[in-house]
């Protein structure tokens, strides 16, 4: 038996698509990584997808397999991999600071900026 308008409104108007909340989760990390520069607290990302800054952080651990101020700072350092100068590098990723940068893919990515560079440019 074929249902009828009115039915078919009430049963998909009950809930959401079970997508729709991950799509919520998916453009946030989308909109982060789109605009590396801004600043990006736990609680904004949080607030952007209706959650609580906890709840928000064990998602991204869940799902990224680390916290989101770590997810943060590897995207802001795989887009300064791909450029060139280190002092403008820091400002357009974000980080502000040239030692800040320096340090983060120090500790994170083995070699300083300058020997990334040296090893991998073609």
């Amino acid at each position: 038996m074929p249902l009828t308008a009115k039915a078919a409104r009430r049963s998909t108007s009950r809930s959401p698509s079970p997508a729709a909340p991950a799509l919520r989760w998916l453009r946030i990390l989308d909109a982060v990584r789109a605009e590396l520069r801004g600043d990006w607290p736990i609680a904004r990302m949080a607030m952007q997808v209706s959650a609580s800054a906890r709840t928000f952080q064990r998602h991204v651990t869940n799902v990224m397999g680390m916290p989101p101020g770590e997810w943060l700072v590897m995207q802001r350092l795989a887009a300064a991999k791909t450029l060139l100068d280190v002092d403008d590098i820091a400002v357009q990723v974000g980080f502000g600071d040239t030692a800040i940068l320096r340090g983060h893919f120090r500790n994170r990515l083995g070699p300083s900026p300058g020997g990334y560079r040296k090893r991998f440019r073609t």
